[in-house]
């Protein structure tokens, strides 16, 4: 797991002691087709039932991603890990660790039981044409996932691509954001930065040009209250982020703030 260290001066760094859980387990079992399609698929998190869920899931931005004999993905605020191992059409994932961050009590137990219904898992099934997966947990309930990038091909191309803010304007800016240094990259589902002085990282959804970021967790350097202030407001308005827009052949990315601003980006 991860955690963070409170220094002697009062000032909370962000630790990257992580503990992995020693059990591996062996590699998806190539006996069926069916179990060969988990490796290298990402998947978000569409909806649940059963009595497992004793109250409502987060259900923004979580994600489950498969490679070779690990699961790792985004629980709505911290990044899980850990084993999968796979037999036929049975599935077994766990022992899960995750990173510390905590995000408050709607959030915190939205993850648990998430987390909880994951080291459940019993079976899984795919369904339309590769796009659905069904995880059951045993008989107490079950979770459905849709395939990472089905929704459409607008929101792919986000997707490997790192920016560097130009601008910031709209009402949602109180006071300046310093732009010195703020980044924001995509990988497949995940978005992660420096937002001047500390370190972000969170999930995000597209569906043609619209975009959903999640809450963001970042390290916890104190900056001076210059940068703090420019910080908060630049990830909140990330996770504001409404739609996107790729011009310039490529080379800049307008984000819309849900009409409360833009923010513009230069490719890195």
């Amino acid at each position: 797991m991860a955690f963070c260290t409170p220094e002697k001066n009062g000032l909370l760094i962000a630790a990257c002691v992580i503990a992995l859980f020693a059990t591996q387990g062996p590699a998806l079992s190539p006996a069926s087709a069916q179990t060969a399609s988990l490796d290298g698929t990402s998947w978000n998190l569409r909806s649940f039932e059963g009595r497992i869920f004793s109250t409502p899931l987060v259900k923004r931005n979580v994600t489950l991603q498969f490679s070779g004999n690990r699961v790792n993905g985004f629980a709505g605020c911290n990044t899980y890990f850990g084993g999968a191992r796979a037999n036929g059409a049975q599935l077994n994932l766990g022992p899960i660790s995750t990173t510390r961050i905590s995000c408050g009590t709607r959030l915190n137990r939205s993850e648990s039981q998430y987390l909880r219904a994951l080291d459940a898992t019993t079976s899984f099934q795919v369904r339309q044409s590769g796009n659905r997966l069904v995880l059951t947990i045993g008989n107490q309930g079950r979770m459905t996932f849709n395939r990472a990038g089905s929704q459409g091909s607008a929101g792919d191309s986000l997707a490997g691509t790192s920016w560097r803010l130009r601008s910031a304007e709209g009402p949602i800016f109180s006071s300046r954001v310093i732009k010195r240094n703020v980044t924001l990259d995509f990988t497949r589902n995940r978005v992660s930065g420096f937002s001047g002085c500390n370190t972000y990282f969170g999930g995000f959804t597209t569906n043609a040009n619209q975009l959903d970021i999640g809450t963001l967790g970042a390290t916890r350097i104190l900056c001076g209250t210059n940068l703090a202030q420019s910080e908060i407001q630049f990830t909140r308005a990330l996770s504001r982020a409404t739609s996107f827009d790729i011009r310039r052949n490529g080379t800049r990315l307008v984000l819309d703030l849900g009409g409360q601003g833009k923010m513009t980006f230069n490719a890195a």
